[in-house]
């Protein structure tokens, strides 16, 4: 799918709008989200909810394996494993990047990283996704 077409689908997502996220693409057509440093993200212990960060991550898999897409195929996430790798203090904005493992005519399998969004941001979880394609072009 084109760019332009998915960075319209992520905008109206209300979701993405409660998030306050932004959704880049690269030169590669990789998805880049990046989510503000948000009160409303933190759990009990002050830092950002695990939740959160499984959200940046699948948002930016997902848009990453739709461009990786011709036409209008539709996919829907099958499976993921996410490893958390430390926890994001309060006040950290999140960047979450994926790229194309595979693209086959059934699946796509991306790999995602969710780090703090500075220059030498941290790396705060990993995780391999499955897309299953519903219809359309592969």
């Amino acid at each position: 799918m084109e760019p332009s077409v998915l960075l319209k689908m992520f905008a109206a997502a209300p979701v993405a709008r409660w998030m306050q996220g932004t959704l880049d693409y690269a030169p590669d057509g990789t998805a880049v989200l990046r989510l503000p440093a948000r009160t409303e993200f933190l759990q009990g212990m002050n830092v950002v909810h695990g939740g959160i960060i499984a959200f940046a991550a699948d948002t930016s898999a997902w848009f990453t394996a739709a461009a990786a897409m011709e036409g209008e195929a539709l996919l829907t996430t099958a499976a993921f494993n996410l490893n958390l790798l430390r926890a994001a203090p309060a006040g950290a904005a999140l960047r979450a990047t994926s790229e194309v493992v595979k693209r086959g005519r059934s699946l796509v399998i991306v790999r995602t990283r969710v780090a703090i969004d500075a220059p030498a941001g941290e790396v705060l979880a990993e995780g391999l996704w499955t897309h299953v394609v519903l219809g359309g072009g592969a």
